[in-house]
């Protein structure tokens, strides 16, 4: 038929007829190629949410640590801390233990 068409053997209607097919075929394609484009859309988008949330993850686990870290050094400075008030309670009763014996 198209090739009827490009020689001008068609009639009107024939002619009227095969542009509405061609253009719904055109039409068809189009649409199919819209989908294809939306599906791939949605894959990259949902590939790009999936790193995010590995890399939230990743960012998260490591402020963990970090924070894991902070607590374990805190414990050890309190720990030192109390250590140097006991020294600093133990060294000023023996400075009022020697200023008792140097009233005497």
């Amino acid at each position: 038929m198209r090739a009827q068409f490009a020689s001008g053997t068609l009639t009107d209607l024939q002619r009227v007829n095969l542009l509405e097919e061609l253009l719904q075929a055109h039409e068809r394609a189009v649409e199919k190629r819209k989908a294809e484009a939306r599906e791939s859309l949605m894959k990259d988008a949902q590939q790009i949410r999936a790193e995010r949330t590995a890399a939230r993850k990743e960012d998260l686990e490591q402020e963990k640590q970090f924070i894991a870290q902070l607590e374990e050094q805190l414990q050890a400075e309190r720990k030192e801390i109390e250590v140097l008030r006991q020294e600093r309670q133990r060294l000023q009763e023996e400075r009022e233990e020697l200023e008792l014996e140097g009233a005497w």
